[in-house]
């Protein structure tokens, strides 16, 4: 199976899901009808997880049928890309004390687009940090501040901020920032 690129897709690839904005990795690539039967698509389909440093057994897993890789903004992470998810890795690590590749620890990531009035687009890089062990301490979310490269613990308000409306997002065919629509709608 490939990307809409044209290249190989491979188990462990990281990737941009989630319309480009949140980073996965492969778990699997369903491609016999028994597979992807398996998992209730109707085609040759994919798996990824959005904990990028598990085995994939803790967390949730996604299946995305193959035809819609385009559609939902899914690539491999580029060298440059992989090389600067490592950098922001060791300096959370650094700066909040958690070891985000520990066994237990559950790490999420997303690159928010944040819309500017001159137009122009710029990104938030979001961390949710949680544990695989129930009634684990939860070290929660922390966010980077592009002009100081430096973490910081989100609080309630900025996540109600950044789960709520408005909410944008990459469009995969344009490039181009788009509003989501309302939840619900």
């Amino acid at each position: 199976m490939q990307y809409p690129d044209g290249k190989e897709i491979r188990i462990d690839d990281l990737i941009w899901a989630d319309e480009g904005i949140q980073i996965g990795r492969i778990v699997g690539i369903l491609e016999t009808e028994a597979e992807y039967a398996a998992w209730e698509e109707s085609g040759p389909c994919i798996l990824y997880t959005q904990d990028i440093f598990s085995s994939g057994e803790s967390g949730a897993l996604f299946s995305l049928p193959a035809n819609l890789l385009a559609q939902e903004g899914i690539r491999a992470l580029t060298e440059d890309e992989r090389l600067l998810l490592r950098c922001l890795c060791r300096m959370l690590a650094d700066q909040t004390g958690h070891d985000i590749h520990a066994s237990d620890c559950v790490c999420h990531i997303w690159k928010y687009p944040v819309p500017l009035p001159d137009g122009a687009c710029d990104h938030r890089w979001c961390f949710h940090l949680g544990s695989a062990r129930e009634n684990a301490p939860h070290p929660g979310w922390y966010a980077l501040d592009n002009a100081t490269l430096a973490f910081s613990p989100l609080t309630d308000e900025e996540l109600l901020v950044l789960w709520g409306h408005p909410f944008y997002y990459i469009t995969p065919a344009t490039g181009g920032i788009a509003e989501a629509p309302p939840p619900g709608s």
